[in-house]
């Protein structure tokens, strides 16, 4: 009996030890899952955007999260993601990791978040379109995954960077943003920005300067310098055409820029840009907007009729990482489908086959009294010809080609080079078609029409110096043509 009695009060014993014991334990592992899985959208940003009126503001990730300054470790955890303002060290930005979206493929995640000194309904405005993301998504994938990507501008001298300089124009300030953003030094930048061209010459020589390249991205900005006419807008729309139809199939946007006095093609060219679904940003609907507003001036952008100064450049590439942004952001939903390239223009492409020659791709029958020293020219255009200055000869320079249509690229020098440039002749079949006048506007590259027909037809030319200018220089730049 005292036996049963013992066993009974240790059995008692020991069941509530066990239960002492097992109490906190089951509590604290309640504690330590509840802390594990915090949804996304109770994670509390640790950085947080200053907001143009000192306010704070919080930016939305499209999956629901309320930071894009913290980047999901693949272990649950968190990575603190660098500020493009150097706020963190570059070698902490985690580059982009990826996810698999709901239909299974590889989807983007967020990118660290930007911090802009433009104000984001401004921004907002700056962004007409993110079209079809599709190739963007390629170009974006290779950055994350730290591949080389080549990301092109073209345009006239406001991508060139005219009042600003190489470092701190908007091509270049974007393509570091990228830099930053994906934590990847093989983001190259192409700047073909080249003053005083508009789609015409752009059109032309696209193809050495942008194409050869094979781009991943190529950002057109031709809108100040393009005219309103129908053939204005055909050479646009054959450089979008080209671009698209690159061997590198690069992916393709559109700035459209301003000037003081209003004066913007974007009108004609946010419709070719629809018709293509290209992603598409504006400095008039957002900047511009803002100065007719009174919310700032013009001299805030610029200090002349067109281009920015180096605030301007800044103002100009937040809007290109807010609409990338966006561009990025789609992306990553994985659900965008292939860019398709209509078959047929909207407006035309009478210039989308056009080749563009130089010494580089070309051998003429005779360069006459030119010479192949063009190295006083700019980068971008000196590829061609020169005939010196006081050279008593005027040996012509002679070439033949088959074509429909073609242009002789020249330099125009007046108060840029020393002597001025003179004149020349161009002969057709030996017979006498124009004269290419050198000696005026302010040291830009021109084109002149020297042959044009319906049908092509094997053509003999004559550039020979002008008799009364034999004394200045002349650059043949480049010729191109039309098969």
């Amino acid at each position: 009996m005292k036996r049963g009695r013992i066993y009974l009060l240790t059995l008692c014993l020991l069941v509530f030890l066990s239960a002492c014991n097992a109490a906190p334990a089951t509590e604290a592992e309640s504690e330590t899952v509840q802390a594990q899985a915090v949804s996304p959208d109770e994670v509390q940003s640790q950085t947080q955007a200053a907001a143009p009126d000192g306010g704070q503001e919080q930016a939305a990730a499209p999956d629901g999260e309320q930071s894009q300054s913290q980047t999901a470790a693949p272990d649950g955890g968190q990575e603190q993601a660098a500020a493009p303002d150097g706020g963190q060290s570059q070698s902490q930005t985690a580059a982009p990791d990826t996810e698999l979206n709901s239909q299974g493929d590889e989807a983007l995640k967020i990118l660290p978040e930007t911090q802009y000194q433009t104000g984001i309904e401004v921004l907002e405005r700056s962004l007409l379109a993110t079209g079809n993301v599709s190739r963007f998504s390629k170009a974006f994938e290779k950055a994350a995954n730290g591949e080389e990507v080549t990301v092109a501008f073209i345009g006239g001298s406001i991508t060139e960077g005219l009042n600003a300089n190489a470092e701190t124009c908007y091509a270049a300030l974007t393509v570091n943003w990228m830099k930053r953003v994906f934590n990847n030094k093989n983001i190259k930048l192409i700047n073909a920005g080249e003053s005083g061209t508009g789609s015409k010459l752009g059109v032309m020589r696209v193809t050495p300067q942008v194409l050869d390249a094979k781009p991943d991205i190529v950002f057109i900005e031709f809108a100040v310098n393009d005219g309103t006419d129908a053939d204005s807008n055909s050479a646009y729309e054959s450089l979008i055409r080209k671009n698209l139809n690159g061997e590198s199939e690069p992916a393709v946007g559109l700035l459209f820029t301003v000037l003081k006095n209003g004066y913007s093609n974007q009108d004609n060219m946010a419709k070719i840009g629809a018709y293509y679904a290209l992603p598409m940003f504006t400095v008039k609907d957002s900047i511009f907007a803002e100065i007719t507003a009174g919310n700032m001036t013009w001299e805030d952008y610029s200090n002349d009729e067109s281009h920015p100064h180096t605030d301007g450049h800044k103002m100009v590439a937040e809007i290109m990482q807010y609409g990338l942004e966006a561009i990025y952001n789609q992306a990553a939903e994985g659900t965008a489908s292939g860019q398709l390239i209509p078959n047929m223009p909207t407006i035309g492409r009478r210039y989308e086959d056009i080749v563009f020659l130089n010494k580089n791709n070309f051998d003429p029958e005779d360069i006459g009294s030119f010479t192949k020293e063009t190295s006083d020219t700019k980068p971008l255009l000196n590829g061609g010809w020169k005939r010196a200055a006081n050279d008593e000869s005027a040996d012509p320079f002679k070439f033949t080609l088959t074509a429909k249509e073609v242009y002789l690229i020249y330099w125009e020098t007046p108060g840029y080079g020393n002597p001025h440039a003179g004149s020349a002749e161009i002969y057709v079949n030996g017979e006498l078609k124009t004269t290419a006048d050198a000696n005026k506007n302010w040291g830009n590259p021109a084109f002149l029409s020297i042959a044009a027909d319906t049908q092509a037809s094997e053509l003999k030319f004559e550039i020979k110096p002008a008799p009364d200018t034999l004394a200045n220089p002349f650059w043949i730049l480049g010729i191109a043509y039309i098969p």
